[in-house]
């Protein structure tokens, strides 16, 4: 009796390994693979699916920071836009990921929008949120308070439609807590909502925040942060000092630095691929230097970084505000959309601005 006990234990061990297989974190072998997926996709521009350089909407504005997702049939994308002396945020739908129509403004004197459709339906905006200056500083010429620049801004739209007409039914526009005067550009990393409600909502979102590193009251360069809306209401912000310290100690570098990145550590966005969570990231060789923005593969499992060598049809070099999305592609295919900022200081001649391309799987 007790031997045919343990041969039934025996079975039913051996009947749900495969199941805890199933279960268990990827191995390295597949974050690998999913790295070498992602690395291909971005740094090949030229031999892309599509493609467009300088990307603008059918009115003419610059499609800059282009956050796409794909939600009831269609592609939807978040950007800013500088004009009349301010960054603005706008909406746009494309048909073919190259050509946006603008739908809506979402909100002015804002700036680096994210947005990430959500399974009841609904929809997340977040974004750099400006000062807004008082009359009394635009009669004097201020049109920034120094101490109060940036803060991050969250909006819920119910509904497609709503998105679309930039009707949103909750606004939380989040202290600053770890910069005295800027946090912003803002990336989604977890949206979790019990019975579908913003209410009971916990949203994580990487950050940056003006660092002041030398302890003299004066914001000096960007470096990285985290933080987490609860309820749509109570905000928290912590410092990410292993982010920064894989940037600012980094070993794999760019051809032609021999140093780790030493400016600004700045934009960011992430993809869950192939069940693996990887971001893109943007760092600055050299402070004030636009020719040394470089685009980093990163693992915000373990940290590691792998630099990205973007190839595009004339040769630029400087990027900045990565985005990534898994998509259908028009003609039906799994593809990988990828948006860059091409910095005037390191772009070939037609390049420079926002470039916009895909690539099938």
């Amino acid at each position: 009796m007790r031997a045919g006990i343990a041969v039934v234990l025996l079975s039913a061990l051996v009947a749900s390994l495969p199941c805890a297989a199933a279960g268990a974190a990827p191995s390295r072998v597949q974050r690998a693979q999913a790295q070498d997926v992602l690395s291909t996709s971005v740094e090949n521009v030229r031999d892309s699916t599509g493609h467009r350089y300088g990307a603008r909407d059918h009115e003419g504005r610059s499609l800059d920071g282009l956050k796409v997702v794909q939600a009831g049939g269609r592609n939807i994308g978040v950007y800013h836009t500088f004009e009349d002396g301010a960054f603005n945020v706008h909406l746009a739908t494309s048909k073919d990921l190259l050509n946006w129509t603008r739908e809506a403004t979402l909100d002015r004197d804002a700036a680096q929008a994210t947005i990430q459709a959500l399974p009841n339906g609904g929809f997340l905006v977040a974004y750099e949120k400006a000062h807004a200056a008082r009359p009394a500083d635009r009669l004097l010429g201020r049109t920034e308070n120094p101490t109060d620049r940036i803060r991050v801004r969250f909006r819920y739209y119910r509904t497609l439609d709503a998105l679309l007409h930039a009707q949103h039914s909750r606004q939380f526009t989040a202290p600053r807590r770890v910069s005295p005067t800027a946090e912003g550009t803002p990336h989604f990393i977890d949206v979790d909502m019990p019975r579908g409600l913003i209410s009971r909502s916990t949203i994580k979102v990487g950050l940056h925040r003006f660092s002041d590193l030398n302890d003299n009251g004066k914001p000096d360069v960007d470096r990285r942060s985290t933080g987490e809306l609860r309820g749509f209401r109570d905000w928290e912000v912590r410092e990410a000092p292993d982010i920064d310290a894989a940037f600012l100690e980094a070993r794999q570098l760019h051809a032609g630095f021999t140093a780790p990145p030493s400016g600004h550590i700045g934009d960011r966005d992430q993809i869950i691929l192939d069940g693996i969570r990887l971001q893109l990231h943007e760092a600055q060789y050299a402070f004030k230097d636009y020719s040394t923005w470089r685009p980093f593969l990163i693992d915000p499992r373990t940290t590691a970084l792998r630099p990205l060598a973007i190839a595009t049809h004339g040769g630029s070099r400087s990027f900045g505000n990565p985005t990534v999305t898994e998509i259908t592609s028009p003609a039906g295919r799994r593809a990988l959309l990828v948006t860059l900022f091409v910095f005037t200081e390191g772009a070939a001649p037609g390049e420079p601005g926002s470039l916009v391309y895909y690539r099938e799987r």
